[in-house]
């Protein structure tokens, strides 16, 4: 699975998607204004949703990339590497705010929050890689260390922010 062919298949179904939308509640009279105004909307903010889908997708496959190569792993690139980048991206994107609302309802914001979405996301990783038959040890070290990666992310980020706005770093 190419990053390329990665990229043109999202590019598609985003701007796809985001031309029905537009389309179907856009009320111009005149239709060849209509269809170009909706065609170029549609066009920029696929875009823009490609562009954040595949910086997280680039990330997650440097990251597995990584621990491939410092724990010797035997993961083919093109379909291990890329499968597991999209599972966790999808999962980040469409599943993870689901689970962050239930785990705020059952346990509040703070950090058994970020830990039980740690829990969430080494589950979805792990299964992930028992449906792609990856060894076991071998897929109990990427989904831990994808999750570890994701977590350190969640709470060293808005520390580095925090800071930059205080004037520091």
């Amino acid at each position: 699975m190419s990053i390329y062919m990665v990229s043109l298949a999202i590019l598609i179904v985003t701007t796809l998607l985001f031309f029905l939308f537009i389309h179907t509640f856009q009320k111009k009279e005149d239709p060849i204004q209509r269809l170009w105004i909706t065609l170029v909307s549609s066009v920029a903010l696929g875009l823009i949703v490609s562009i954040i889908m595949m910086v997280m997708y680039f990330f997650v496959t440097e990251s597995l990339g990584v621990l491939t190569s410092v724990f010797k792993l035997e993961l083919n690139p093109l379909k291990e590497i890329g499968i597991l980048a999209l599972v966790l991206v999808g999962y980040s994107l469409f599943l993870e705010n689901f689970f962050e609302a239930m785990g705020k309802h059952a346990i509040g914001e703070n950090v058994g929050l970020h830990l039980f979405l740690a829990g969430v996301r080494f589950t979805v990783l792990y299964g992930a890689g028992i449906m792609l038959n990856i060894g076991s040890l071998e897929n109990f070290i990427t989904a831990a260390g994808l999750t570890l990666v994701v977590l350190a992310m969640e709470f060293l980020l808005p520390l580095l922010f925090r800071k930059k706005k205080a004037g520091g770093l």
